[in-house]
């Protein structure tokens, strides 16, 4: 849908803005982005959006993590995941999807992304002791979880 918009500003020589909206779109999506900007006349971006998209990426930790538990992330394993994020102060957890991302800064948050069960979502942790902090949030998230 974006590309037939974008075409047909082109025709009626429409400036065209566009937002990254997130790093973790520009992370996700940076080539169809790439391929997008060509009809673009003026982008808005952030200091982080704009060092991804010309790889100018700073320190921190990511992972795409492939979900197990059979029910997705539902509110039990949001709980345990936040509980876990919270034990990290000063440190900025992002969990991107297709649907969306989350700072994981809630439990709603969280929710909010759908994750269903064998979906890829990428984590990115900054932060102190970011490694640490990043691989205990990423088995979480693949931890196939049973509350029989």
């Amino acid at each position: 849908m974006f590309e037939l918009l974008l075409s047909e500003a082109k025709k009626r020589n429409i400036p065209v803005s566009f937002d990254f909206s997130s790093y973790e779109i520009v992370k996700t999506f940076h080539k169809r982005i790439e391929a997008l900007l060509s009809d673009v006349s003026i982008i808005f971006a952030n200091e982080e959006e704009a060092a991804e998209f010309v790889g100018l990426k700073e320190s921190m930790f990511e992972k795409k993590v492939c979900i197990r538990n059979k029910a997705g992330i539902h509110c039990r394993p949001s709980s345990m995941i936040i509980a876990e994020v919270g034990k990290f102060p000063g440190h900025e957890f992002t969990l991107a999807t297709e649907n969306g991302s989350s700072t994981l800064s809630s439990i709603l948050d969280l929710l909010s992304l759908g994750i269903q069960y064998g979906e890829e979502v990428l984590l990115t942790v900054k932060g102190p002791e970011e490694e640490k902090a990043g691989k205990i949030v990423a088995d979480l998230l693949e931890y196939e979880f049973d509350f029989r």
